[in-house]
């Protein structure tokens, strides 16, 4: 099969969607389908054979934040820098004539489905999250498909939209991911380990405050982002600072041998 994985920050960050989208392409391609990634303009740029990566140009979501009652409008804003790509990106998923677009976010069902109907492909939405918006539910009802990577997001997107999803979960590399025997509970301290963008709605700072009722145990946190400040500062108005460690950005070919050495 000939299928497209759309999807704009694919190229242009690093969390969890991203680097579902990178392992996606690489499975497929491996099972001997034709896979293209269709991204914005970006830095990051992972070695696939065979997986074609397409990248246009977009207004990043900051920008729209001069309009008028969109300062605090986040997920209007995330539409918008979606849509700003859609036009080159509608005329790729055309032009590549593919069976099957698989979209990661409800903001690309406009441009998905149009595509769709100029062509002979399925529309497949992913869910990873709640980026819901005005118009999405309608949107959604059009689709050929529905993933999601838990039962509980499957139940959170129900919710919003009426139709079937397919409970589908993560793959793990297990020639990456395993454990060490070594790494026992017998002697504390505890090592709990996060891993992702620092954000409010990770849920990090949960895990600094439940650490302070606790003892033995140590919390370290693997990754940056805008949160990084606030959180710094919790952890010294808690006095934690000899029990949480942050490490900061972490190549992700670093992040499996990092699991090995906690607990949790």
């Amino acid at each position: 099969m000939r299928i497209a994985l759309y999807n704009l920050t694919t190229t242009i960050a690093y969390g969890g969607v991203e680097s579902f989208v990178w392992d996606l392409a690489n499975q497929l391609h491996q099972r001997g389908h034709h896979v293209d990634i269709i991204a914005g303009h970006g830095a990051r740029r992972e070695q696939i054979q065979g997986v074609g990566v397409y990248t246009y140009p977009f207004i990043a979501r900051d920008a729209f934040r001069v309009i008028p009652g969109f300062r605090r409008a986040y997920a209007e804003r995330k539409l918008l820098e979606r849509l700003s790509m859609a036009p080159r990106g509608i005329a790729q998923l055309v032009r590549g004539a593919y069976d099957i677009i698989h979209i990661q976010k409800p903001y690309d069902l406009l441009p998905a489905l149009i595509a769709a109907r100029l062509s002979r492909a399925k529309v497949v939405l992913g869910c990873h999250g709640e980026d819901f918006y005005w118009g999405d539910r309608w949107l959604a009802t059009h689709v050929d498909g529905a993933v999601s990577c838990s039962a509980f997001n499957a139940d959170t997107v129900k919710r919003r939209y009426p139709i079937d999803i397919d409970v589908v979960y993560n793959g793990i590399d297990t020639t990456q991911f395993y454990p060490d025997a070594s790494v026992t509970l017998d002697a504390p301290p505890l090592r709990f380990l996060f891993v992702g963008r620092l954000q409010p709605w990770k849920g990090v700072d949960t895990a600094i405050r439940a650490l302070a009722l606790v003892e033995h145990a140590t919390l370290t946190v693997a990754g940056d982002g805008v949160h990084r400040a606030t959180l710094e500062t919790l952890v010294d108005e808690l006095h934690l600072r000899d029990r949480v460690t942050f490490l900061g950005s972490v190549e992700r070919s670093n992040i499996a041998t990092i699991m090995r050495t906690h607990h949790v």
